[in-house]
């Protein structure tokens, strides 16, 4: 089998590439040659058994298993790249503000409330007025909550 780098391995079995060097590492296995830029390139066949070894003691090494998993991995990086690039997936970060600006904004406009509705009722006698007067005012507060739009936090 030809010689492989350690991010060859990497891309090879899904793992990290620290995992991959510190597994030949524990196995003992040393580079068989060196590649361009001084890349250590490791026997492939020696390498897999020994980045596999922990996988091979606890359930036996299925290669069409490991490949599988390796592909089923590889689609659902790819598919979770094409829906970000889409629009259909957003940072938490970006999720996080935007939550925080609404819920910030609705608790402002909740506080008003009392204030506003006391201003209006405070000159009316009669009960039906107070009642349209604070319901009105409670509309008015539900209509600027829904017309609310948090900054753009992604530029």
């Amino acid at each position: 089998m030809k010689p492989l780098s350690v991010t060859d391995l990497a891309e090879l079995t899904g793992h990290t590439w620290r995992t991959c060097a510190r597994r030949l590492r524990e196995a003992g296995i040393s580079p068989a040659e060196h590649g361009g830029k001084s890349a250590k390139l490791f026997d492939s066949e020696r390498a897999l058994l020994a980045i596999y070894a922990p996988r091979i003691a606890a359930e036996g090494l299925d290669p069409m298993q490991e490949r599988a998993r390796r592909d089923a991995a590889m689609a659902d990086s790819a598919e979770m790249a094409n829906a970000a690039r889409r629009g259909e997936l957003a940072e938490l970060s970006h999720v996080e503000v935007a939550w925080g600006q609404c819920i910030g904004n609705a608790r402002a406009v909740l506080l008003q409330l009392p204030t506003r509705a006391a201003a209006l009722v405070s000159m009316q006698e009669h009960r039906p007025i107070v009642l349209a007067e604070t319901r009105r005012a409670v509309h008015e507060a539900l209509t600027e909550l829904a017309s609310f739009q948090p900054t753009n936090s992604t530029n």
